[in-house]
């Protein structure tokens, strides 16, 4: 398996998809007007908390759900109206539901033999796919003699021997441990580099998200809240769900006050001034919301130089990660934001409880959201 398919070509279209389940009397809308498009040769991860509809969205790609409204294609073609196992699409769950009675060999053969395929070509890609997953020497063992990190591998292999043009995987690492499910992160996007199958994942874990993916669609409440690579997710959110889902994120409520150019002037509930650099139209005495990185934050003592805007502010707590610190700092009148700074070759935090110090940040540190 190589990958030969053009990058640029649209894989998967879902136009205007409206879900609703029906429970007794009331009326579940589980997907609310969603329309995405997923590339050809993709690994696109569908992002987002328990219940917000991405686990539902790839039930419909599969066929083992059909939209209440719209349309989904695949390569051109739609496909509401077809069976699961007439969809070029295979699908790898949580719980890998490997035959126990089966050995490896087996466990990978019989799709292929469902689909009709001889013995020569079924050996081949047996072996083709054991290869490239790594365990070509666990042909004969069954899946009790296999760890979970393993079994995993053999789902994978199992679901790429048919050669499906787009590969679904619903939380697959969800049931390894942290070790290993950071170790199959990777091998997992290698599998996608070299086959140059469409992934598309799912995943309520924002780091797997950021890790893997080409691009996410963060998903909340049945709606697509923003598209974008996992740069554009972490640094340039949309909304106040994304900007606070992904990571830590401080928010920060004030008034424009004033455009000077590019650059922004607003002002917080204490009176502190802020600049910062935007390219979204609001106007001067608009309330706005801004989202602050807590790493975006430089923290310094009462004499050093500031370079950006300049905040003075408390410590109120600490908390060391090892790489860095969080410091919870007091900017005065209810305002409070969390700070990351990196730990220094000592390994000793730099600043006490109660320390006065400085914020300096930077004018495109700041984010300004649409809601």
């Amino acid at each position: 398996m190589t990958a030969t398919i053009s990058a640029t070509r649209e894989a998967v279209k879902v136009q205007s998809v409206v879900k609703i389940f029906q429970q007794q009397e009331n009326q579940i809308k589980a997907l609310d007007d969603v329309s995405l498009e997923i590339r050809d040769n993709e690994f696109f991860t569908l992002l987002g908390p328990s219940g917000c509809g991405k686990t539902t969205l790839l039930r419909l790609i599969a066929g083992f759900e059909s939209p209440s409204q719209g349309e989904i294609l695949l390569f051109g073609q739609r496909i509401e109206q077809l069976a699961p196992f007439q969809r070029p699409v295979n699908t790898v769950f949580q719980h890998y539901a490997l035959f126990p009675h089966m050995n490896v060999y087996d466990n990978i053969a019989f799709g292929l033999k469902m689909l009709g395929k001889d013995a020569t070509e079924i050996d081949k890609v047996v072996k083709e796919v054991l290869s490239l997953v790594k365990m070509s020497d666990y042909a004969k063992r069954k899946p009790y003699q296999l760890s979970g990190g393993q079994q995993q591998r053999i789902a994978f292999a199992r679901a790429l021997a048919p050669h499906p043009k787009v590969l679904l995987l619903d939380e697959p690492l969800s049931a390894l441990d942290l070790k290993l499910r950071q170790a199959m992160r990777s091998e997992l996007k290698s599998l996608q580099r070299e086959t140059g199958i469409t992934f598309i994942f799912v995943t309520h874990d924002q780091e797997e998200a950021l890790t893997m993916s080409d691009r996410i669609g963060v998903m909340s409440e049945g709606k697509l809240q923003q598209v974008g690579s996992p740069l554009d997710i972490y640094e340039r959110p949309l909304n106040r769900f994304v900007a606070d889902f992904i990571g830590k994120t401080n928010f920060l409520e004030a008034r424009l006050e004033a455009s000077h150019g590019e650059v922004l002037e607003a002002v917080l509930a204490n009176g502190l001034k802020l600049h910062f650099k935007q390219s979204l139209a609001k106007s001067k005495g608009e309330r706005i919301s801004l989202a602050l990185r807590p790493e975006k934050i430089q923290l310094k003592a009462l004499n050093e130089s500031v370079s950006g805007n300049l905040l003075k502010a408390r410590i109120l707590d600490r908390t060391y990660l090892g790489t860095d610190t969080s410091y919870q700092v007091d900017l005065g009148q209810g305002i409070f934001l969390e700070v990351r700074d990196q730990n220094a070759l000592s390994g000793n935090a730099r600043f006490a409880l109660g320390d006065e110090v400085l914020l300096d940040i930077a004018p495109q540190a700041f984010r300004l959201l649409q809601d």
